[in-house]
């Protein structure tokens, strides 16, 4: 649980703390582990900032640029792919690409995508998508 204590010198500090029963001298009793973590709030606010930016920039581009985790979900789309894609991010996000795009399974940009995942590498494909009138 995570929870905010007051220091002696009277300054707040955010820690983590879980309780755990247990025995001590053959008695029944409680033990509390309590962990500052102020640096990992800090690490983490950082971070958010960071994604941030980088969501500011890559929405600004022009060039359509999509994310995905290993399972073919898209994790973010920039305004151009939702404008290319014609939908909004909410029905793009958590969803695969094979669930929105049922049709390329067998097809060369399948294969491409696929390539390019599993090689770790840059791929430049091509191809115009029928089901769309957009190039993915």
């Amino acid at each position: 649980m995570e929870v905010v204590l007051v220091a002696l010198d009277g300054s707040l500090v955010e820690v983590e703390s879980a309780g755990f029963a247990t025995k001590w001298q053959g008695s029944q009793a409680i033990e509390v582990v309590v962990r500052d973590i102020r640096a990992r709030k800090r690490a983490e606010e950082e971070l958010r900032q960071a994604r941030t930016r980088t969501e500011s920039v890559l929405d600004s581009v022009a060039d359509t640029h999509i994310l995905f985790d290993w399972d073919w979900h898209y994790l973010y789309v920039n305004r151009a792919a939702i404008l290319a894609m014609g939908r909004s991010r909410e029905q793009i996000l958590d969803r695969t690409l094979w669930e929105l795009y049922p049709d390329i399974v067998g097809s060369g940009l399948e294969r491409q995508y696929r390539r390019a995942m599993e090689e770790k590498c840059l791929r430049s494909v091509r191809l115009f998508h029928q089901t769309s009138p957009t190039s993915l």
